[in-house]
């Protein structure tokens, strides 16, 4: 029909008788060139660089991506041999390797394990990939070349190297396919000991403890990151020196476009010291003598130590992954999980439910009183929780009880106020009736007295010239006693009015009531040759004329009771608790520690009045001052060794020496 085809003709001679004819086999060969014009048309198409090369390692076919690659026309490599495309330095292994591939074909990457490199037309190198895969033809074995410019990823990969390189924080490392480390950082030696050209090449199994390699761990870890993409998981790692460290470790399957495995990525922490934390505290927690739990975010019970179980009457690990809730009363439940929420939100040691009544609910459904304590634990996995549990019952029984006790004795306590104030009432009524018998005796009494002394010194007088011996004695005695009983009245009425005065309190400064009251005992001080001497006397809040009355006793009285040498008088004042304790000391007789209390009785002498002359009612005036003063007023002393006396009073409100 006049179609032209390809043909492929084979011809053979034939001798015959009548001659030699010749046989001809024809093939039609139109589907082989559509194969190999579409080998072209897809090889020419291709993104990458391809090319051809038969056993005797010509190049006899390339692509428009070889000829960008490498800087050649085509029909400058057609023919040539492969080495034309290889640097220098490779050239003379590279015909060997050449041919132990055409000797054992089979489609595989080229030179794994090692960097290859192409050389251009300009002499310039660059780092390659290159697979290789046979191709059958009718003339022999070709291998097809894919030949990847890698320059890129290679500055990637530097790149990453020296990011990688300086962190010390976690152990970076590439694995091949087969689990040999390639790359190895800073943090990889620090974490496990070994430097790069100790550990590059060998298989990570070394990592692993023997039990883990024993019972081939390492290998399955491989598969599960390939199946899974990424597998994450803890456990003790061993370093280069044999020693031990728990490590959390995230492997991650490296794949292709394809989903071919090109190796894997390995990141390494070591937790030691957080692990060894959790050992630590889990060793608290279970020796400690409370009730103790551990929550997560979630409110799961993570740790229950021996106590808590007994508390709550479960098994330890009856509570484990347990919402804490079910250890709280029905009735509180719904609010708990917000108030548990609440905690996580704005975690900070605390009681719980501080002012609120908290229950806790037993295995059998008993609640029971409690007291708890929160702790937030802040470890690498989040905030978890620590309660201490407290079982109140004892304590709530014990309020109870304290507060009916405290009941009945505020019951007794207003009972004995009322007593007291009537006691007071009756004191306050003796002081008034106190006060108007010294009023009366003053009146009433030294009327009497003075007509006594003036009579008998009229009768004295009037008959002077007649008077024995005895009769004037007894004139110089009433004369005595009147004066005696006008002291005691006089005394007595002074002792009276001390409560009756109405003189505010202002700041008195007590050098210059000391001033005062050894004005006042001049004569005394000359007679008996005392030494008065006083250290810097503060300012303190009183009444002035009735201060320089409690000082002038206190330092007469240590005058009178002198020994056989002169008297010696010092005054002193120390700060107590914000009051003044004001001293008098003496070098006198001293006195008795059984008197020490007597001495202050109202009359109450311990010499008589010849031996001693007075009343016997100025100590007790002295204490009715300080006592109006609200301090204190007391006596150290021992017979035969001088003694001093201790009065208290407040300080001024602003003091001035």
């Amino acid at each position: 029909n006049g179609t032209e085809v390809p043909i492929e003709i084979g011809l053979n001679p034939i001798k015959t008788a009548a001659g030699v004819f010749v046989l001809s086999a024809i093939v039609d060969l139109s589907e082989r060139k559509r194969l190999e014009a579409r080998f072209r048309a897809t090889l020419e198409s291709a993104p990458t660089a391809m090319l051809m090369i038969d056993s005797k390692g010509c190049i006899a076919l390339v692509n428009l991506e070889t000829e960008k690659l490498f800087g050649y026309p085509r029909i400058e490599l057609l023919g040539q041999a492969i080495e034309i495309l290889v640097p220098e330095r490779f050239r003379t292994g590279h015909p060997q390797q050449r041919n132990d591939f055409f000797a054992t074909p089979e489609a595989r990457r080229m030179g794994e394990g090692r960097d290859l490199y192409g050389l251009r037309k300009n002499g310039s190198e660059f780092p390659v990939e290159i697979g290789l895969s046979p191709v059958e033809m009718d003339d022999g074995t070709y291998v097809l070349s894919t030949i990847v410019d890698i320059t890129e990823r290679k500055h990637l990969e530097e790149r990453f190297q020296l990011l990688i390189g300086g962190v010390t924080e976690y152990a970076i490392i590439m694995l091949d396919p087969h689990g040999l480390v390639v790359s190895w950082n800073h943090g990889a030696q620090r974490i496990k000991g070994y430097r790069a050209d100790e550990i590059i090449g060998r298989s990570f199994v070394c990592f692993y403890t023997p039990e883990e390699i024993a019972d081939g761990v390492p290998q399955r870890v491989l598969k599960e990151a390939q199946a899974k993409g990424q597998v994450e998981e803890e456990g003790w790692r061993v370093r280069k020196d044999g020693s031990r460290f728990w490590a959390n470790m995230l492997l991650t399957a490296l794949k292709d476009k394809t989903g071919n495995l090109e190796g894997y990525s390995k990141i390494t922490r070591d937790l030691t010291d957080r692990k060894r934390q959790e050992q630590r505290l889990r060793a608290t927690v279970e020796s400690a003598p409370t009730a103790m739990i551990m929550l997560d975010p979630a409110g799961q019970i993570i740790l229950a130590n021996k106590e808590a179980g007994l508390l709550f009457s479960y098994a330890p690990a009856e509570l484990l992954n347990n919402p804490v809730e079910i250890l709280v009363p029905m009735k509180f439940r719904t609010g708990h999980v917000s108030l548990r929420n609440g905690f996580f939100a704005a975690p900070n040691a605390r009681r719980m439910g501080a002012g609120r009544d908290l229950y806790g609910i037993r295995k059998d459904g008993t609640e029971f009183p409690v007291e708890i304590g929160l702790n937030p634990v802040d470890t690498g996995e989040g905030i978890f929780v620590l309660a201490a549990i407290v079982d109140i019952s004892e304590r709530k029984r014990l309020e109870s009880a304290q507060r009916q006790l405290n009941d009945e004795l505020d019951r007794r306590v207003k009972q004995r106020t009322a007593e007291l104030d009537r006691s007071n009432e009756a004191l306050v009524k003796s002081n008034v009736e106190l006060q108007q018998f010294a009023y009366i005796a003053s009146h009433d009494l030294q009327a009497p007295l003075r007509g006594i002394i003036g009579f008998s010194q009229v009768l004295r007088k009037r008959y002077q010239d007649q008077l024995d011996p005895e009769t004037e004695m007894l004139f110089t005695r009433i004369a005595d006693g009147v004066t005696r009983m006008q002291t005691l009245i006089n005394d007595l009425l002074t002792y009276a009015r001390v409560e009756s005065r109405s003189r505010p309190f202002e700041p008195c400064k007590l050098n210059e009531i000391f001033d005062d009251a050894v004005n006042l005992l001049d004569s005394s001080i000359r007679d008996s040759a005392a030494q008065i001497t006083r250290s810097d006397l503060p300012v303190v809040s009183g009444d002035r004329p009735q201060l320089v009355q409690l000082l002038q006793n206190l330092i007469g009285n240590a005058i009178k009771y002198h020994g056989e040498l002169p008297p010696r008088v010092d005054i002193a004042a120390t700060r107590t608790n914000g009051d003044w304790d004001i001293s008098v000391h003496d070098c006198g007789i001293g006195i008795d520690p059984k008197h020490h209390e007597r001495i202050f009785e109202i009359f109450r002498r311990l010499h008589t009045a010849q031996a001693y002359p007075g009343t016997g009612i100025g100590l007790a005036i002295c204490r009715r001052i300080v006592s109006r003063h609200a301090g204190k007023l007391w006596v150290e002393s021992t017979a035969g060794q001088g003694s001093t006396f201790h009065f208290t009073l407040n300080a001024a409100e602003k003091e001035h020496s």
